[in-house]
């Protein structure tokens, strides 16, 4: 910038022979240029340092954990039906209820997302296996099709007429960060 300074002052004290030679290459109206590229740098570097400070009380959910390789393709009601179909069909016929049980869908719901807790992903049938009774079985379909709706479970497969994997979704802020929270707004 000195440099650049001294050479303007040079030139403006010698007389100069060739003066369209000198408008062409006017140091001045580059250094004009320049200082103009600068603010422009200058206020676009503020304007990301305002975005970083507004961006940082921001969490996105984490997402589910899925192999590359395993269960990429969304699964349909439809694909639920059928597999909970072939579950149904292929129970021993001995399973006769003579008894009426009342099985609360919010247990089912416990049930399930307790066994999520322990795994990081179980297959539908192998749910579905679990089940002792016919009702207990329908109270579980009713169960998963209720936590896909309410997006706190996912069900993936591989490929076509595959199994299909149930995977829990974890839609809370994981505990260190809501202790930084907490932290942050003490400071404010």
């Amino acid at each position: 910038m000195t440099s650049t300074l001294m050479q303007m002052k040079a030139r403006a004290l010698l007389p100069s022979d060739d003066e369209k030679n000198d408008e062409e290459n006017d140091p001045l109206e580059q250094l004009k240029n320049r200082l103009f590229e600068y603010q422009k740098y200058k206020e676009i570097g503020k304007f990301l340092s305002y975005k970083i400070i507004e961006n940082s009380h921001v969490y996105c959910r984490p997402a589910f954990v899925v192999n590359k390789h395993d269960f990429v393709l969304d699964v349909t009601i439809f694909d639920l039906i059928n597999s909970f179909r072939k579950t149904l069909t292929s129970l021993p016929e001995n399973i006769k209820e003579i008894m009426c049980q009342e099985i609360p869908i919010e247990t089912k719901i416990r049930e399930l997302l307790d066994i999520l807790e322990e795994r990081r992903h179980i297959s539908f049938t192998e749910i579905l296996k679990m089940q002792n009774t016919r009702v207990a079985l329908i109270v579980c379909f009713i169960a998963v099709l209720e936590l896909v709706k309410n997006k706190k479970i996912v069900a993936k497969q591989s490929e076509l007429f595959s199994e299909i994997m149930i995977y829990k979704v974890y839609n809370e802020v994981e505990p260190e960060h809501k202790e930084n929270n907490e932290n942050k707004k003490q400071l404010w």
